[in-house]
């Protein structure tokens, strides 16, 4: 990383004085849109492994530090979450301990390497909670949370700093924490996947501060996983200590939890926003409202959004004079410069918002470039994320024409 964000606590309080009103709560939009993005992203992982490392700074730096491997599946069309952990977890106090332990949310399995023995237990069991709190050590509860970052939305001060590269990767930094400064929980989310790459929990100032951090990298989520990746071999000369009630073993049939959609269901309509395009004009929902319209989330950090430049000019053309207007949202950019040098070498004929984060969360885009189709009464005709190709977008914009 180029700084440690550890050392933007002193800072963030300042900072907040110096910003006026509406940057603050531009800011702080920002982030909430960030932590949505990254919701909705965490929710939609089936499969995801990453290696993690968790540490502190100050006093504890050399007294905590584990680190390992980390193994998460949800089945589709089951309520199950498979959870796995194996590395090296350093506590004060107590010699280091290897770890290999897994849990289906109701039955813990952990190997005891002191006696032996690879052991079995209800979730509930004392044993097992002490085995869950080590896993905790090289996964943040937050990836597993029905709401993650309930905790977050609700802080006193919640800004998105900046960009920062995190190891090897470029990610939001998100902050939430007091006014005063004392104490803050950062995140750094990656611009390319939109999940965690590092959480810190900063408490004090000045020489009392102090942070526990977790560093998640190699993150994966393409890696095909079943339920027997989670079982835990016995190895040669353990002994099996099983100790489940019959009623506790996971049902076959389970519930399949409700789906998490992206995008915003078609036929509702299309959440408000207001912005600046780059010539300064006001760009809204209401303003669009009695025309079709196609709106272009992209991002010039991403390469498939820059190649489809000659398609919109293309579908721009196509439908010129029938009504439809078309409108560029960049994302995900660190200053206006970039849309706006991509849009003037490519003499794209729409007008562009230059920075257009804000809108997200609500619209629910964590893949670049997406698309939206609004009919004229300014409801949602067709969602794409990704490029779906210049024939279906085509036909997206007729038959929202239709309407």
């Amino acid at each position: 990383m180029k700084r440690t964000t550890w050392m933007f606590l002193g800072l963030i309080a300042a900072a907040a004085v110096a910003l006026a009103p509406d940057a603050r709560a531009q800011h702080a939009e920002d982030a909430k849109a960030t932590l949505a993005e990254t919701t909705a992203a965490l929710r939609n992982v089936e499969s995801l492994t990453f290696k993690s490392r968790r540490y502190a700074t100050s006093i504890l730096k050399d007294i905590i530090d584990s680190s390992g491997e980390v193994k998460i599946y949800r089945p589709k069309g089951q309520s199950t979450t498979y959870v796995m952990a194996t590395g090296r977890i350093k506590q004060p106090g107590a010699p280091d301990k290897q770890l290999t332990v897994t849990h289906d949310g109701k039955v813990v399995r952990w190997l005891d390497h002191k006696t032996k023995t690879l052991m079995a237990r209800p979730m509930g069991d004392s044993k097992a909670k002490a085995e869950l709190t080590d896993l905790g050590q090289l996964l943040p509860a937050e990836l597993l949370a029905a709401d993650p970052f309930a905790q977050d939305m609700k802080a006193e001060l919640i800004e998105r700093i900046g960009l920062e590269e995190v190891l090897g990767e470029v990610c939001e930094i998100i902050s939430a924490g007091s006014k005063a400064g004392d104490g803050a929980r950062i995140w750094a989310i990656s611009q390319v996947d939109r999940l965690p790459r590092r959480m810190e929990n900063a408490r004090g100032t000045g020489s009392d501060r102090l942070s526990m951090i977790c560093d998640m990298w190699e993150v994966r989520t393409d890696v095909k996983l079943s339920a027997k990746d989670f079982e835990i071999a016995l190895p040669a000369g353990y002994t099996l200590d099983e100790k489940i009630p019959a009623q506790i073993t996971p049902p076959a049939d389970a519930v399949p939890p409700p789906p998490v959609e992206l995008g915003v269901p078609v036929g509702s309509p299309a959440p408000e926003f207001s912005l600046k395009d780059a010539t300064g004009k006001d760009v809204s929902t209401s303003s669009l409202k009695g025309s079709t319209v196609v709106l272009e989330f992209f991002g010039t950090k991403f390469a498939g959004s820059l190649s489809r430049a000659d398609d919109m000019k293309a579908l721009y053309d196509a439908h010129r004079g029938s009504g439809v207007k078309f409108v560029g949202l960049a994302c995900r950019e660190n200053d206006e410069a970039a849309p706006k040098a991509h849009w003037q070498s490519h003499a794209m004929p729409y007008p562009l918002v230059p920075q257009a984060d804000v809108t997200l969360g609500e619209f629910r885009v964590i893949a670049f470039p997406s698309y939206y189709v609004l009919d004229a009464r300014g409801n949602v005709a067709a969602f794409f994320q990704g490029w779906p190709g210049r024939a279906a977008l085509d036909e997206a914009i007729k038959a929202a024409a239709k309407n």
